[in-house]
């Protein structure tokens, strides 16, 4: 009994990779359009975040805000993100159909 795959189980596995990178492509190009949707400082919050790696501590004290409200507005700007990046999915599949 051969233990290599058989070329049916590999097309396979390639087909659902493809698919999956294009799904995280246009995850990806619905993120970067929400983000750029977004208040000036609301970006620039995530950048310092996120891009910079600052620690939310060190960007309250930058900012001059609690920690607390700091993480509120976070918080918020993740769902409001997420909710974004879920309708523009949604409407780029209704318009293919």
């Amino acid at each position: 009994e051969s233990i290599a795959p058989s070329i049916n189980v590999l097309a396979l596995l390639e087909e659902d990779w493809l698919a999956q990178a294009a799904r995280d492509d246009e995850r990806t190009e619905a993120l970067r359009d929400c983000l750029d949707g977004l208040p000036t400082q609301s970006r620039e919050l995530l950048r310092l975040r996120y891009s910079d790696g600052l620690p939310c501590a060190k960007i309250s004290e930058r900012l001059g805000t609690q920690l607390n409200a700091l993480y509120k507005r976070l918080s918020r700007l993740h769902q409001a993100l997420g909710d974004c990046v879920e309708m523009r999915l949604t409407e780029a599949r209704e318009s293919a159909t």
